[in-house]
């Protein structure tokens, strides 16, 4: 095994250098290359060689780089990005596109900017995310029309088309195609309109009318004459065969794949040569041709063993298992279903590694803490036996005393004398032997506290070092300061580290801030992990991504929570509530959205208090898709405003040992508003020490029972 991950990995690093010499031969000298060039280079190889493509895609951006031409810089972005959304690396494209797209915005490239929105809009479709790539579609579909690009308006009609398709709005959808196709004719681009007749076909196909749909897929190959286009021929040759699979309709199928299989040799796609190779051996299998159908599949799985594809290996061995029971060969059969079951839970182990990880270190923590219970408990057992083990030795000691006494008042008689001496020898055995076995329990214990102790200090420090990056990850509260009249943070989390947290960003382009004050699930340890996730996700939304939408960031940060934490497999409940608050001083509004949590505002000594949506961010989702609403509050003068997780309304004490309460929490914020907001967090501090106060003369405190964080902004 090791030896074939070696040779894989020269075998990728010759290929990634014979690319880079290839792609420098075929360019022209250093003294005369363009950009254009590059680029040109870049399209010529984009489908007969996605790695060569990609090495120009790349020399094209250095070059741009260099001569500092921004508009290229970001075309050649937007190539790099073409490059990974081809390959599924979905978060790199992300990457390249949203970077393309901000310079193009910078300089008001109105066309590139649409098409840069589609790019990302086939992001989020591709991730079956399709309400927010809509919403990018139509971004894109206002430009166009502005610009009166027909070109660009049949693109954004084909995508807003298999939104609709997606949706199951099949009569939508196809008039979106056709649109598309009106808009592609006066274009006289024969690859266009190859495009619109597939689009079309994927109607018919969703209605199961093959034969419509198989008529508008040879339109499409029509007008694909030219050689350039033979990979376009392939693909088109393999939709054509799964529909003849559909219908029944064998024969064809084979000499569909068959044609295509032929081009993708040609061209040396790997990959979709096993992928035919399984297609071939299951319509095979559906004729009873039991020998043909295994040599297709041990054809794909020679290739599948070569380049390590572990979702072909996964069908070949489903297919040669279903061979062999159609044989009678149950043992090979049951054989290549466990191989089957084994690929699968590699496929599955990929995606659960990052989760496995955070459950392994909590586990840990966790055994760590029950050795230290089971220790301690030992102990406390171990010192009530010595306890008793002394009071017996006592007795027996005080006992010896006056058996000597005793013998010494007799000595004189000498009667009984050897009796005496006799039941004192073995007393006095006893009392040796209860002192060995005392002394053995004694050093037990020394033992075990010092295994107590290293254990402790292993946690503590494990804790501790988790506070600093928690600490870390914190911003200063003084930042507040910087885009704010007054503020103060008023934290204080109920362990070492907490599972609440907030979060700051200024967006300068648009003149904004966001803050979030958010309460994840649990505290402590656990919670702290999720706070983590939570401060990650918001960066890469709001800061990588460049949303604002304080909906649209709770949208996204649901569905990444989910997705990290499987959680559309299990029925894991982690998550987090919050309220978030995005402050457009453009516009002098503020635009909230909030998970659960509330905020509440004072302005002309009246509280008012603005709802979130009652649902998390993460956890258990019934519904199929979860959107969460915003609200625009205009900023006023001297308006004092108030972001909270649930930690002080919940906390219990004051005199009858009751929670705090929100309508208590309110009547406190309208008494201490006017007060500079230094202050303000000091009289909450205060107040909250005071309500633990169990109120029993003895000045004991309510334990604290969960994390407790304010946010106070003044406007």
């Amino acid at each position: 095994m090791l030896k074939k991950i070696i040779w894989g990995l020269l075998l990728v690093l010759f290929v990634r250098d014979y690319c880079s010499l290839k792609a420098q031969e075929q360019a022209v000298s250093e003294d005369t290359i363009t950009i254009e060039q590059l680029q040109k280079q870049y399209l010529e190889n984009r489908q007969i060689n996605p790695m060569l493509a990609t090495e120009y895609a790349a020399q094209a951006l250095q070059l741009a780089t260099e001569l500092k031409d921004s508009v290229q810089m970001a075309v050649s972005l937007n190539y790099l990005g073409d490059c990974y959304f081809n390959r599924k690396a979905y978060s790199m494209a992300l990457d390249y596109y949203f970077k393309a797209y901000r310079i193009f915005q910078h300089f008001k490239e109105q066309k590139h900017i649409a098409f840069s929105l589609i790019d990302i809009g086939n992001i989020y479709f591709e991730q079956n995310l399709s309400s927010i790539a809509k919403n990018y579609y139509e971004q894109a579909q206002e430009i166009f029309d502005k610009i009166g690009d027909k070109e660009g308006l049949a693109l954004v009609y084909d995508r807003i088309g298999f939104v609709n398709l997606r949706h199951g709005n099949e009569d939508e959808a196809l008039k979106y195609f056709i649109n598309a196709h009106y808009f592609r004719k006066s274009l006289k681009d024969p690859e266009l309109l190859a495009l619109s007749n597939q689009n079309i076909a994927e109607v018919y196909l969703e209605r199961e009318e093959y034969g419509k749909a198989i008529e508008f897929l040879n339109n499409a190959l029509e007008n694909f004459k030219d050689d350039k286009y033979l990979l376009n021929v392939a693909d088109i040759n393999t939709k054509i065969g799964d529909i003849y699979v559909y219908d029944e309709n064998y024969v064809k199928a084979i000499e569909s794949y068959n044609h295509a299989l032929d081009i993708y040799k040609k061209y040396q796609h790997n990959y979709e040569i096993s992928l035919l190779h399984n297609r071939l051996a299951a319509t095979y299998l559906d004729l009873n041709k039991l020998i043909s159908a295994k040599k297709q599949c041990l054809n794909a799985l020679n290739i599948a063993y070569m380049y390590d594809f572990l979702d072909i290996k996964a069908k070949s061995y489903r297919l040669m298992s279903d061979i062999y029971e159609r044989q009678k060969n149950i043992k090979k059969a049951f054989d290549f279903q466990k191989r089957y079951a084994a690929v699968v839970d590699s496929i599955m182990e990929a995606k659960q590694i990052n989760q496995s990880a955070e459950m392994q270190v909590s586990y840990e923590i966790q055994q760590q803490e029950n050795e230290i219970a089971m220790l301690t408990k030992d102990g406390e057992l171990n010192r009530a036996t010595i306890e008793k083990q002394r009071a017996i030795a006592i007795a027996i000691g005080i006992g010896s005393v006056l058996l000597m006494i005793f013998a010494f008042s007799l000595y004189r008689s000498n009667v009984h004398k050897q009796k005496i001496n006799k039941i004192l020898t073995e007393q006095k055995k006893d009392i040796e032997d209860k002192n060995a076995e005392l002394y053995q329990q004694q050093q037990a214990i020394v033992e075990q506290n010092k295994k107590i102790q290293k254990i402790n200090k292993n946690i503590t420090g494990s804790i501790n070092y988790a506070s600093r990056i928690q600490k870390a990850m914190l911003p200063k509260p003084d930042i507040f300061n910087e885009f704010f009249k007054d503020a103060f943070v008023f934290f204080k989390p109920r362990e070492q580290v907490s599972g609440d947290f907030y979060w700051i960003s200024k967006n300068e382009e648009e003149e904004k801030v966001i803050v979030a004050v958010v309460d994840c699930t649990g505290h402590g340890v656990p919670g702290a992990f999720m706070s983590l996730i939570g401060n990650s996700y918001l960066n890469q939304i709001v800061n990588h991504q460049r949303i604002t939408a304080p909906d649209m960031i709770l949208n996204l940060l649901h569905i990444n929570i989910r997705i990290s934490l499987n959680q559309d497999k299990n029925e894991s409940r982690d998550g987090m509530d919050l309220a978030l608050c995005v402050f457009d001083y453009k516009n002098n509004t503020i635009e909230f959205a909030g998970a659960r949590h509330p905020i509440f505002y004072i302005v002309n000594n009246e509280l008012i208090q603005v709802k979130g949506d009652s649902m998390d961010i993460g956890g258990v989702q019934r519904e199929s898709e979860r959107r969460f609403t915003k609200q625009i509050i205009p900023i006023q003068k001297d308006m004092v405003l108030y972001m909270f997780s649930d930690g002080f309304q919940d906390q219990f004490g004051g005199p009858k040992r009751e929670k705090f309460m929100r309508k208590r929490f309110k009547d406190f914020l309208m008494e201490i508003h006017h007060l500079p907001m230094n202050e303000q967090r000091y009289r909450l501090e205060q107040k909250f020490d005071e309500w633990r106060n169990c109120g029993d003369g003895t000045d004991r405190l309510c334990d604290q029972i969960d994390d407790v964080l304010i946010v106070g902004l003044k406007l």
